[in-house]
This record gives C-alpha cells, structure tokens and sequence, in this order.
C-alpha cells in the first residue's frame, strides 16, 4: 500500500483528520518530488493521536531537512498536546544528499522521542518495510513496534554494507527481519502476517495505551459517518448551537483593494531606459523563455479588510460572544466565546495597535490566563503606531506589555493569519516565535518585517537623503546597496570620489560606474586572483516585487513558517480540533508575568 492508504485505513473511518504543513518543502530545491512525509492530527478508536506515515515512494522515505522540519513539528504537537505518536515506517534514514543539514539538526529525532516517552506521550511505530540506519532507530527508540512478516526489515546496516565492511554474508531476513525481531532480538513487540493485520493491531494497541480519550469529543456512537465535519456536537439538547452565519459568509465578509503600485505578473518591465536595445530586446523576448511565476497569482492582492465582529460571529458557538471593552481602543477586539462548548478567549485585529488598544489586549490576556482559557489570536495588523504623539504616549511601553502578557501566559495559544501580520505587532499576537499551539493561515495571509512599500519608501528616502550629503560633498550619489562594493578591493576603485557621478543601481559585474571601463591590467588581475564578480544588485522594483513574495502565505508555508493554510469555512472545524488537542493538557488558572513597566 502506498502511504496516504495505509494513514487512512488507520484512522477511524469518516472522522476529521486535520493535516500539518502539507506543503513544507513544495517547489524547493532539493523537495522536487514532495515531501516524503504526510502527517497530522486524527482520531484512532476515539482517541485524539498524532499520525505520521511515510511516503517510500518519494525519496525511499528519507529524512531531508523539509521533512525534518516536518517530523519536529508533528513532534512539539504531539507533546506539548500530550498526544499518543504513532509513525507507519518504511524509511531508508537520513537523505544523503542533504546529509549535512540532517546530521546537524537539532533536536534530533532520536532525543525527541526519548524525550517523549519520558513525559508520558506513547509511541508506536509500524514497520512496513526496510528501515535501516536512522529509519531502524526511529522504530527502536518508539514504546511500541509493530512489524509487518516477510516486508519488514530493521537493521542498522543492509546485508551490503555489512558484507563490506565484516565479510559476513547474511540475508535480509536473517540480519533484520521481523521473525527475528519478534523471536530472537525482542525488538518487536508484535509479527503480524500482512499490513491490515498490522494496522489492526496498532489500532488495538493504541486504545489500550492511551491516557484517557480527549474532553470534547463525541463518542464513536455520537460520530455520523454522512461527513468529516458531523464530529462537531450538534444542535440538540445540551449542546452547542452552531454559528448563525454560515462557513460560507467568511468569503464574502472580506473585500480586497490591490495597491496602486502593483505590477501584473506578465509586466515585461526591465531596468534599461526605454528606446534601448536592451529593453527593445526584453519586450520582444519570447514568452516561452519566462520561468513561470508560481507567486504571481499570490501577489496580486496585498491588503485585506474584514470586520473582525463578524468573523468572530461566523465561528463561535451561536455567534454569541462577550465584547470585552467595546468603546475603548477599538483597534483590537477582545472576545469571550465558545467553540464547540470550549470556552476561548479571542484577541483580533482591525488596524494598527494604539496604546489604548495594547493595554485593552494585554488586560485581556491576563484575565483569559487567569481564567485558565485558551486564546484565539486573529492577525490583520500593519505593526505598532508610530510618530512623536505616540510615542510620548508610551507606545513602545504598552506594546512591551503586551508582549509580556502575551509571552508568560498560562494558556494554549492558537493563532490565524488572516490579513496581514507585520513587524512586532506579529510578535504582539503570538507570532511564530512565540510559540503558538498552533498556527495556521488564510491565503489573503502577509507576513513580514514590514509592508513592501514602507521598506521601498525608506529606501527612497535614504537615497534621497544620501543624495543631498553627496551634493553638498560634490561626490557622487552612492545608494545604499552600493556602499559595501566600493569598500571591497575586487571593484579596482581606490578612491570613490573621482568615479563617474551616475552610478546606476543596477550596476555591471563588478559595479564599475557607468560610463567607464575597467582597464585590461585590472580585469587581468581580478581574473588571475580568481576574484568573482559582484553580483548585481536589485532595483526598487525588484526588490518590492522579492519582498512581496516572500510575505505571500504560500511561500511561508512552504518554508515551515506555519502548519498550513487553510479554508475560511474550515476556520471552527480547525479551531475545534485544535482546541480539542490541547484540552489534552489542563491549564493552570493563574499568571505569572514578568516586570511590568506601569
């Protein structure tokens, strides 16, 4: 069986299955052929588990470091979730071609499962196939391994490589397979004849291991099998009401405007001025010889506007909830709701963070920490507010709190992108380093340091201000991209001020100023000193187009920035499971918040 079947006989037939980061690695360099990993939080028995399968099929299941990315997170998951881990093996160990970054990371995989079973969190790994090397150590270290007869091999070296390095010659089978194991070694605790037998088994073994069955969640005899959602508690006598506005609402509770400035994917501009050869070759240039832009269609859009209110409504429990503070600091709502009869605390953006609005946040969070509630952070902000008045206001003070109370609260985080999440108001909101419980995105999610056209418009305002002192010096304009190649020796220029006036941003290998030539003595020198030359550096344009790439969800998921983007209708389906993984561990009501700058 392929990975993806073997995870979904697994798991309890119809029930929700809530999949991590499954497209970590996509489109990458050395992940081509997609992450050999696929794993996620679903229901075994009734039991609430994490779940990890290998996919053999791509890259022999090994271990790179997209999908050791993707096996730590699963990890923190199911530990600081407390629960049960359960892997479906068939893994060669470390990629080797990646070997450096594997063998380097850290926590490694064999520490974390260590780590795991000392906290109390089950293990159970499900040999399918071969598994030598680091692939037999992730059976080993596991409380519970379960081999498949005849299929299932672990040894910490092939027969090959044995033959090779002692001369003894010895068969699969006989160096590691599963009749030894569960016979002669003791490293099985389980020999089942075929893979359903093995599931069968895992399934069993996980209902008896397990600590207890999550709060919150129906029995098997409440669960309908009519769809993945039915799981949720229905409308009937002591449960929860379902949300008044529809999942559906979501889509169109958001309007979208694209920035002035933004540029079509097929926009041909080039840096040379019009009328050039250069830019008449450029428009002409085939459309065939364009890499396709996989960000393109992510880009177009780069502000989000939503009425928080009425997504709140869209994903509580009866659209009911608390407005904590109403009138004051209106640039974040605070919330008290339920979701799927959990009771949250919620913190949501509608512009830029006020004082007024960080003090609003930060007593909130200390009363959800206080209280012992898990808190909901909604993210649609463009950072702190800043100028004179607020900063005598005490702007970076607040915001200081806030990330305080945020930082030491008791409580299960979950965070959503839902627009924008810039600079530290991202940290503010528990951000990734923040360490949410979990973190997902919408795709209208941007995330960054700052917006595009701010970091472009400082940039304009330092050429402009470099441009003035120059004036006055009566030297050169300088941009600040350029300031290290003048310093570096292979530029072959030794005294900045008498170089050509127009020194384009954009410059030539080697950033000569325009107008000029190296000469042959100086080329001849950097050739035979092996000098290599500089690479050019991005214009303005350029680099808002890289910034605005790079912010888009899809490239952050890709990069492991979250664990995964999401649906808008999907939000109280996600919400709910998350919130039902971490019911797993029970807050302590109470804060303990560091020094508070009153």
């Amino acid at each position: 069986m392929l990975g993806r079947e073997r995870l979904e006989l697994f798991l309890d037939q119809d029930s929700p299955f809530l999949e991590i980061c499954p497209l970590l690695g996509e489109d990458q360099d050395r992940t081509l052929d997609g992450n050999p990993l696929v794993g996620g939080i679903g229901f075994v028995r009734g039991v609430q588990c994490v779940v990890l399968s290998y996919i053999p099929t791509v890259g022999t299941g090994s271990l790179g470091l997209s999908s050791g990315k993707k096996w730590n997170r699963l990890y923190e998951i199911a530990l600081s979730c407390k629960l049960p881990f359960v892997q479906l093996l068939e893994s060669s160990g470390a990629d080797l071609d990646d070997a450096f970054n594997v063998f380097h990371t850290r926590p490694g995989p064999f520490y974390s499962l260590a780590r795991m079973s000392k906290e109390r969190v089950p293990s159970i790994s499900v040999v399918f196939g071969t598994c030598v090397a680091g692939g037999a150590y992730l059976a080993g270290m596991s409380d519970y391994t379960i081999m498949v007869n005849e299929n299932a091999h672990l040894a910490l070296a092939g027969s090959r490589l044995v033959n090779v390095a002692t001369g003894e010659v010895a068969s699969e089978e006989d160096l590691g397979g599963a009749r030894m194991h569960g016979t002669v070694s003791g490293s099985a605790e389980f020999v089942a004849e075929n893979e359903l037998e093995a599931l069968a088994h895992a399934r069993k073994l996980l209902a008896k291991v397990a600590v207890r069955v999550q709060p919150g969640i129906p029995s098997l005899n409440q669960v309908q099998r009519s769809n993945r959602t039915s799981w949720m508690r229905q409308d009937t006598l002591g449960y929860p009401l379902p949300p008044v506005a529809t999942s559906d609402d979501l889509l169109g509770l958001i309007s979208y405007r694209s920035p002035a400035s933004t540029t079509s994917s097929n926009d041909t501009t080039t840096n040379a001025p019009s009328g050039t050869a250069a830019a008449k070759n450029a428009a002409n240039a085939p459309a065939a010889n364009k890499k396709p832009d996989p960000y393109a269609l992510w880009r177009e859009i780069n502000h989000c506007e939503y009425d928080p209110r009425k997504v709140i409504a869209a994903i509580v429990d009866g659209s009911n909830y608390y407005d904590f503070k109403p009138a004051y600091g209106s640039t974040i709502v605070c919330a008290w709701a339920s979701i799927n009869s959990q009771p949250v605390g919620i913190v949501a953006n509608q512009g830029v963070v006020l004082p007024a609005s960080a003090r609003k946040a930060t007593h909130f969070i200390t009363l959800c920490s206080q209280q012992g509630k898990p808190i909901i952070y909604l993210h649609n902000v463009t950072g702190f507010m800043v100028g004179q008045h607020y900063e005598r206001e005490g702007m970076l003070k607040w915001g200081s709190q806030m990330i305080n109370a945020m930082s030491n609260a008791e409580v299960p985080s979950i965070t959503i992108l839902v627009g924008s999440s810039f600079g530290a108001a991202n940290f503010a909101m528990c951000g990734r380093g923040y360490y949410p419980r979990f973190i997902f995105a919408w795709p209208t999610a941007r995330c960054a340091v700052m917006g595009s056209e701010q970091l472009t418009g400082v940039l304009r305002l330092l050429a402009m201000e470099q441009q003035q002192q120059r004036q006055k010096q009566q030297q050169p304009l300088l941009l600040p991209q350029q300031h290290a190649n003048l310093a570096s020796p292979a530029t072959g220029l030794s005294d900045p001020t008498k170089s050509s006036p127009s020194l384009s941003l954009a410059s030539t290998a080697g950033n000569v100023p325009a107008g000029s030539a190296p000469s042959a003595s100086s080329s001849a020198k950097a050739t035979h000193e092996g000098a290599k030359p500089a690479r050019r550096k991005p214009n303005l344009h350029e680099l808002k187009t890289h910034m605005d790439t790079e912010m888009t969800a899809l490239y952050c998921t890709q990069h492991g920035l979250d664990d995964g983007i999401i649906d808008p209708r999907s939000t109280r389906e996600v919400l709910a499971m998350c919130l039902a993984a971490c019911a797993a561990v029970i807050p302590k009501p109470g804060q303990s918040l560091g020094l508070a700058r009153l």
